[in-house]
Protein backbone atom coordinates (compact mmCIF):
# COMPACT_ATOMS: atom_id res chain seq x y z
CA UNK A 1 0.00 0.00 0.00
CA UNK A 2 1.18 3.55 -1.22
CA UNK A 3 0.78 6.73 -0.18
CA UNK A 4 0.35 9.35 -2.48
CA UNK A 5 2.54 12.73 -2.25
CA UNK A 6 0.39 15.66 -2.45
CA UNK A 7 0.36 17.91 -5.06
CA UNK A 8 2.30 21.07 -5.14
CA UNK A 9 1.22 22.60 -8.21
CA UNK A 10 -1.52 24.24 -6.97
CA UNK A 11 0.41 26.77 -5.18
CA UNK A 12 1.76 29.30 -7.75
CA UNK A 13 4.91 31.53 -6.94
CA UNK A 14 3.86 35.00 -6.34
CA UNK A 15 5.94 37.61 -8.94
CA UNK A 16 5.56 41.10 -8.01
CA UNK A 17 5.91 43.69 -10.90
CA UNK A 18 9.35 46.01 -11.11
CA UNK A 19 9.00 48.63 -8.58
CA UNK A 20 10.76 51.17 -11.31
CA UNK A 21 7.64 50.05 -13.65
CA UNK A 22 4.86 51.26 -10.70
CA UNK A 23 6.34 54.49 -9.03
CA UNK A 24 6.81 56.59 -12.05
CA UNK A 25 9.36 59.48 -11.97
CA UNK A 26 8.35 62.65 -9.83
CA UNK A 27 10.55 64.77 -11.59
CA UNK A 28 9.30 67.31 -14.40
CA UNK A 29 11.87 68.41 -16.60
CA UNK A 30 11.43 72.26 -17.93
CA UNK A 31 9.83 73.57 -15.26
CA UNK A 32 9.97 76.75 -14.22
CA UNK A 33 8.23 78.51 -10.73
CA UNK A 34 8.17 81.55 -10.66
CA UNK A 35 4.71 82.71 -8.64
CA UNK A 36 4.95 81.94 -4.90
CA UNK A 37 1.62 80.48 -4.59
CA UNK A 38 2.07 78.13 -7.68
CA UNK A 39 5.65 76.73 -6.48
CA UNK A 40 4.54 76.08 -2.91
CA UNK A 41 1.53 74.54 -3.98
CA UNK A 42 4.16 72.50 -6.59
CA UNK A 43 6.25 71.36 -3.56
CA UNK A 44 3.09 70.38 -1.85
CA UNK A 45 2.23 67.91 -4.80
CA UNK A 46 5.77 66.71 -4.21
CA UNK A 47 6.15 66.10 -1.24
CA UNK A 48 3.09 63.86 -1.43
CA UNK A 49 3.85 61.99 -4.39
CA UNK A 50 7.65 61.45 -2.66
CA UNK A 51 5.48 60.07 0.60
CA UNK A 52 3.43 57.87 -2.06
CA UNK A 53 6.31 56.08 -3.39
CA UNK A 54 8.17 55.66 -0.20
CA UNK A 55 4.75 53.98 0.55
CA UNK A 56 4.54 52.06 -2.33
CA UNK A 57 7.91 50.47 -2.26
CA UNK A 58 7.12 49.70 1.52
CA UNK A 59 4.66 47.19 0.71
CA UNK A 60 6.10 46.01 -2.18
CA UNK A 61 9.36 45.41 -0.43
CA UNK A 62 7.05 43.40 2.33
CA UNK A 63 5.29 41.25 -0.87
CA UNK A 64 8.44 40.29 -2.60
CA UNK A 65 9.74 39.06 1.08
CA UNK A 66 6.20 37.10 2.01
CA UNK A 67 6.36 35.63 -1.49
CA UNK A 68 9.88 34.69 -0.72
CA UNK A 69 9.31 32.92 2.19
CA UNK A 70 5.93 31.14 0.87
CA UNK A 71 8.16 29.95 -2.37
CA UNK A 72 11.00 28.66 0.54
CA UNK A 73 8.10 27.22 2.61
CA UNK A 74 6.31 25.55 -0.01
CA UNK A 75 9.70 24.05 -1.24
CA UNK A 76 10.45 22.82 2.40
CA UNK A 77 7.02 21.29 2.61
CA UNK A 78 7.27 19.58 -0.86
CA UNK A 79 10.96 17.83 0.36
CA UNK A 80 9.39 17.34 3.79
CA UNK A 81 6.79 15.01 1.61
CA UNK A 82 8.83 13.89 -0.69
CA UNK A 83 11.38 12.42 2.39
CA UNK A 84 8.25 10.75 4.21
CA UNK A 85 6.33 9.16 1.30
CA UNK A 86 9.83 7.57 0.59
CA UNK A 87 10.42 6.59 4.01
CA UNK A 88 6.67 5.33 4.39
CA UNK A 89 7.33 3.28 1.09
CA UNK A 90 10.70 1.82 2.60
CA UNK A 91 9.01 1.22 5.48
CA UNK A 92 5.87 -0.74 4.23
CA UNK A 93 7.94 -2.79 1.82
CA UNK A 94 10.36 -4.22 4.74
CA UNK A 95 7.09 -4.77 7.06
CA UNK A 96 5.40 -6.32 3.63
CA UNK A 97 8.61 -8.79 3.65
CA UNK A 98 8.94 -9.90 7.62
CA UNK A 99 5.36 -9.54 9.44
CA UNK A 100 2.44 -10.90 8.59
CA UNK A 101 -0.73 -8.41 7.31
CA UNK A 102 -1.94 -7.43 10.55
CA UNK A 103 1.46 -6.37 11.79
CA UNK A 104 1.64 -4.51 8.55
CA UNK A 105 -1.33 -2.81 8.96
CA UNK A 106 -0.79 -2.00 13.00
CA UNK A 107 1.99 -0.35 12.02
CA UNK A 108 0.64 1.58 8.90
CA UNK A 109 -2.07 2.84 10.81
CA UNK A 110 0.49 4.25 13.57
CA UNK A 111 2.25 5.49 10.72
CA UNK A 112 -0.73 7.43 9.50
CA UNK A 113 -1.57 8.61 13.29
CA UNK A 114 2.41 9.97 13.07
CA UNK A 115 1.53 11.80 9.54
CA UNK A 116 -1.55 13.50 10.99
CA UNK A 117 0.48 16.22 12.15
CA UNK A 118 2.96 16.81 9.27
CA UNK A 119 -0.35 16.86 7.19
CA UNK A 120 -2.46 19.08 9.71
CA UNK A 121 1.08 21.82 9.53
CA UNK A 122 1.02 21.60 5.79
CA UNK A 123 -3.16 22.40 5.56
CA UNK A 124 -2.34 25.27 7.79
CA UNK A 125 0.24 26.69 5.49
CA UNK A 126 -1.38 26.22 2.39
CA UNK A 127 -4.34 28.15 4.43
CA UNK A 128 -1.82 30.90 5.25
CA UNK A 129 -0.49 30.68 1.85
CA UNK A 130 -3.57 31.55 0.60
CA UNK A 131 -4.28 34.41 3.22
CA UNK A 132 -1.07 35.79 2.07
CA UNK A 133 -2.10 35.67 -1.40
CA UNK A 134 -5.39 37.70 -1.47
CA UNK A 135 -3.26 40.36 1.26
CA UNK A 136 -0.90 40.43 -1.89
CA UNK A 137 -3.75 40.69 -4.45
CA UNK A 138 -4.99 43.81 -2.24
CA UNK A 139 -1.86 45.53 -1.90
CA UNK A 140 -1.63 45.53 -5.59
CA UNK A 141 -4.96 47.15 -5.64
CA UNK A 142 -4.39 49.74 -3.32
CA UNK A 143 -0.96 50.27 -5.57
CA UNK A 144 -3.17 50.60 -8.29
CA UNK A 145 -5.55 52.96 -7.09
CA UNK A 146 -2.35 55.40 -5.48
CA UNK A 147 -1.07 55.19 -9.61
CA UNK A 148 -4.21 57.09 -10.25
CA UNK A 149 -4.06 59.49 -7.94
CA UNK A 150 -0.67 59.93 -8.71
CA UNK A 151 -1.54 60.22 -12.11
CA UNK A 152 -4.34 63.00 -11.12
CA UNK A 153 -1.90 64.89 -9.26
CA UNK A 154 0.63 64.98 -12.45
CA UNK A 155 -2.49 66.13 -14.22
CA UNK A 156 -3.09 69.01 -11.96
CA UNK A 157 0.73 69.73 -12.12
CA UNK A 158 0.67 69.68 -15.79
CA UNK A 159 -2.66 72.36 -15.46
CA UNK A 160 -0.63 74.32 -13.26
CA UNK A 161 2.06 74.55 -15.29
CA UNK A 162 -0.33 75.96 -18.24
CA UNK A 163 -1.77 77.96 -15.85
CA UNK A 164 1.78 79.61 -15.10
CA UNK A 165 2.31 79.96 -18.61
CA UNK A 166 -1.10 81.69 -19.46
CA UNK A 167 -0.24 84.31 -16.58
CA UNK A 168 3.61 84.84 -17.61
CA UNK A 169 2.31 85.53 -21.21
CA UNK A 170 -0.79 87.84 -19.89
CA UNK A 171 1.97 89.87 -17.68
CA UNK A 172 4.65 90.25 -20.14
CA UNK A 173 1.59 91.94 -22.23
CA UNK A 174 0.43 94.09 -19.22
CA UNK A 175 4.24 94.85 -18.96
CA UNK A 176 4.32 95.85 -22.52
CA UNK A 177 1.43 97.95 -21.99
CA UNK A 178 2.92 99.63 -18.75
CA UNK A 179 6.68 100.40 -20.83
CA UNK A 180 4.57 102.01 -23.97
CA UNK A 181 2.14 103.96 -21.24
CA UNK A 182 5.68 104.94 -19.27
CA UNK A 183 7.47 105.99 -22.70
CA UNK A 184 4.50 107.92 -23.48
CA UNK A 185 4.65 109.40 -19.75
CA UNK A 186 7.47 110.73 -20.64
CA UNK A 187 7.05 112.01 -23.72
CA UNK A 188 4.54 113.74 -22.39
CA UNK A 189 6.48 115.30 -19.15
CA UNK A 190 9.20 116.26 -21.70
CA UNK A 191 6.61 118.14 -23.72
CA UNK A 192 5.09 119.71 -20.11
CA UNK A 193 8.44 121.08 -19.58
CA UNK A 194 9.47 122.09 -22.53
CA UNK A 195 6.29 123.95 -23.06
CA UNK A 196 6.46 125.37 -19.56
CA UNK A 197 10.42 126.98 -20.65
CA UNK A 198 9.10 128.63 -23.24
CA UNK A 199 6.08 130.11 -21.14
CA UNK A 200 8.60 131.17 -18.42
CA UNK A 201 10.90 133.02 -21.57
CA UNK A 202 7.88 134.44 -23.25
CA UNK A 203 6.57 135.81 -19.71
CA UNK A 204 10.05 136.71 -18.70
CA UNK A 205 10.91 138.39 -22.20
CA UNK A 206 7.38 139.93 -21.68
CA UNK A 207 8.10 141.37 -18.13
CA UNK A 208 11.40 142.50 -19.92
CA UNK A 209 9.76 144.44 -22.18
CA UNK A 210 7.05 145.86 -19.78
CA UNK A 211 9.47 146.97 -17.77
CA UNK A 212 11.41 148.43 -20.53
CA UNK A 213 8.22 150.37 -21.52
CA UNK A 214 7.15 151.56 -18.04
CA UNK A 215 10.53 152.71 -17.24
CA UNK A 216 10.82 154.83 -20.26
CA UNK A 217 7.07 156.48 -19.95
CA UNK A 218 7.74 157.21 -16.08
CA UNK A 219 11.64 158.24 -17.01
CA UNK A 220 11.27 160.49 -20.02
CA UNK A 221 7.46 161.24 -20.48
CA UNK A 222 5.87 160.48 -17.26
CA UNK A 223 6.45 164.37 -16.19
CA UNK A 224 3.84 165.50 -19.31
CA UNK A 225 0.95 164.07 -17.54
CA UNK A 226 -1.19 166.77 -15.54
CA UNK A 227 -1.91 164.55 -13.32
CA UNK A 228 1.41 163.28 -12.15
CA UNK A 229 2.34 162.70 -8.80
CA UNK A 230 5.20 161.12 -8.05
CA UNK A 231 3.99 159.68 -4.10
CA UNK A 232 0.64 157.92 -5.64
CA UNK A 233 1.14 154.66 -5.48
CA UNK A 234 -2.22 153.71 -6.37
CA UNK A 235 -1.63 156.21 -10.02
CA UNK A 236 1.74 154.25 -10.27
CA UNK A 237 -0.11 150.83 -10.24
CA UNK A 238 -3.05 152.20 -12.76
CA UNK A 239 -0.12 153.18 -14.81
CA UNK A 240 1.37 150.16 -15.02
CA UNK A 241 -2.04 147.96 -16.05
CA UNK A 242 -2.70 150.63 -18.46
CA UNK A 243 0.79 150.11 -20.60
CA UNK A 244 -0.26 146.66 -20.03
CA UNK A 245 -3.74 147.39 -21.58
CA UNK A 246 -1.83 149.45 -24.40
CA UNK A 247 -2.55 149.08 -28.12
CA UNK A 248 0.37 146.70 -29.41
CA UNK A 249 1.75 149.48 -31.87
CA UNK A 250 1.99 152.43 -29.22
CA UNK A 251 4.19 149.63 -26.83
CA UNK A 252 5.81 148.32 -30.52
CA UNK A 253 7.18 152.35 -30.79
CA UNK A 254 7.74 152.64 -26.92
CA UNK A 255 10.39 149.48 -27.76
CA UNK A 256 11.85 151.05 -30.47
CA UNK A 257 12.28 154.72 -30.16
CA UNK A 258 12.00 157.08 -26.91
CA UNK A 259 10.93 160.07 -29.95
CA UNK A 260 6.93 159.60 -28.81
CA UNK A 261 4.59 162.62 -29.31
CA UNK A 262 2.82 163.83 -26.27
CA UNK A 263 0.05 163.61 -27.33
CA UNK A 264 0.26 159.65 -27.59
CA UNK A 265 1.59 159.94 -23.91
CA UNK A 266 -1.55 162.07 -22.94
CA UNK A 267 -3.66 159.79 -24.78
CA UNK A 268 -1.81 156.92 -22.81
CA UNK A 269 -2.52 158.69 -19.17
CA UNK A 270 -5.61 159.16 -19.92
CA UNK A 271 -6.93 156.08 -19.24
CA UNK A 272 -5.27 155.70 -15.56
CA UNK A 273 -6.10 159.67 -14.92
CA UNK A 274 -9.19 158.98 -12.19
CA UNK A 275 -9.81 162.41 -12.94
CA UNK A 276 -10.40 162.36 -16.63
CA UNK A 277 -13.98 161.50 -17.87
CA UNK A 278 -13.97 158.46 -19.90
CA UNK A 279 -14.71 158.95 -23.89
Amino acid sequence: MTVAPMETDSIVPLVLPSTKKLVPSLSVPGTCYRDLDSLVLAHHFSSSLESHQGLGLEIVRRLQHRSDVAMKLQQRIASVEDELVKALEDKMQLLGELLNGDAFHAEAQSMREALRVPNDKVLASEMRVTELGYEVERCVEELRSQRGGIKSYKIDISMLEELVRDLKRLLEGKQAVLEEAQADALTACLEVARLFEENQRDSQEYVQLLGDVTFACLVVFLEESPCYDPTAEQWMTNATLALGAADHSLLARLGDSRDISVADIEALTVVIDPTTPGP
